[in-house]
């Protein structure tokens, strides 16, 4: 059971959130906070796994609150979601100490799929954000010597800056055989053993 707390000033927002993890098994809800005051007194209340967080409710929380937050709650790992991901949103995650990404407008099963994610100690990006900073990280005139297809070149991007097969499927709207497929055919066309082979060639030959 994964017990999720949330920080989101919209009630429609929460009431959606709360809606969305009730749907499946394997979530239960901590709590749901409109301010940083409800925010730390739900926190204490205890446990929490994970917090998922609206970007400006954190920032404007303050850098010193989320870190004191993270330090009275060590294994609480933070999960953010934003309506227009960019650079600037990205450092601001970055800063909070975030493990993960999550657009606003995201389906149901993205948002448990990147709770799930996060639980477990991994690194969740959205495609919306990870396109961003996969541009800032690629070399358009390296990735075209790879001779990928727009889909693989895709998948391949995602999986560099460390979204899961799951992630990807849900992002994607196809399967996860299928993105494993994608995967597979990836690792052939670069002639690479493994997904750690391959990030080693593409830090190389300058993909990242």
């Amino acid at each position: 059971m994964i017990n999720v707390l949330l920080a989101e000033t919209n009630p429609v927002m929460r009431v959606g959130l709360i809606s969305a993890l009730q749907e499946s098994e394997g979530f239960a809800i901590a709590g749901a906070a409109g301010t940083m005051r409800e925010l730390t007194t739900l926190a204490a209340r205890g446990p929490v796994d994970v917090m998922v967080g609206e970007l400006d409710f954190l920032w404007a929380a303050g850098r010193p609150a989320m870190e004191d937050l993270s330090r009275t709650y060590p294994t609480m790992k933070l999960l953010a979601h934003n309506h227009a991901p960019g650079l600037l949103q990205a450092a601001q995650f970055h800063a909070l100490g975030t493990m993960g990404y999550l657009s606003r407008h995201c389906s149901p099963s993205e948002l448990r799929i990147a709770i799930a994610t996060v639980a477990n100690g991994q690194f969740y990006v959205n495609a919306s954000l990870a396109l961003i900073l996969s541009q800032e990280i690629f070399k358009a005139e390296n990735i075209a010597e790879a001779s990928l297809s727009p889909r693989e070149m895709r998948v391949f991007r995602m999986l560099a800056i460390g979204i899961s097969v799951n992630g990807i499927a849900a992002q994607l709207a196809i399967s996860a055989k299928a993105v494993s497929a994608l995967k597979s055919r990836i690792l052939g066309k670069m002639r690479q053993s493994d997904f750690s082979a391959l990030t080693q060639f593409a830090l190389a030959r300058g993909f990242i």
